[in-house]
């Protein structure tokens, strides 16, 4: 989206609105973006990528755009590495965990869901030093 409307500002498409701005952007921030609606790329060989992780976990707006395709995928890497754990929110937006944090949100339900996740896995790395 981000780049969608920086592109729109600086080379307005002509069936729709111009963007005017009344003073020039300082910064845009872009995190994970999605450059492509595929799961194709080289870098999904799904058992060269998940080897080294001794847990992963994926969270999704259950009403999300993407939530199907990440569901899939999801399925798909559970098929050679049993150590994923998918949550779904019904009650959160895309990415709600860190924009939400960053523009001062209440904790959405995937933030409260990976706080415990992390200290999960930490307590399990402490208790297997010991």
């Amino acid at each position: 989206m981000v780049f969608n409307v920086l592109s729109h500002i600086l080379h307005p498409h002509p069936s729709i609105t111009p963007i005017e701005l009344s003073t020039p952007l300082r910064a845009a921030f872009v995190s994970s973006p999605v450059v492509r609606f595929s799961f194709t790329a080289e870098r999904f060989r799904l058992n060269e990528i998940f080897e080294p992780a001794p847990g992963m976990l994926i969270t999704i707006a259950t009403d999300e755009v993407m939530a199907d395709d990440v569901q899939a995928m999801a399925s798909k890497i559970t098929t050679v590495y049993t150590e994923l754990t998918l949550f779904s929110s019904k009650n959160d937006f895309h990415a709600e965990p860190g924009i939400g944090f960053a523009v001062g949100l209440e904790e959405s339900e995937s933030a409260q869901f990976i706080k415990y996740w992390v200290v999960e896995r930490l307590l399990q790395l402490t208790s297997s030093v010991d």
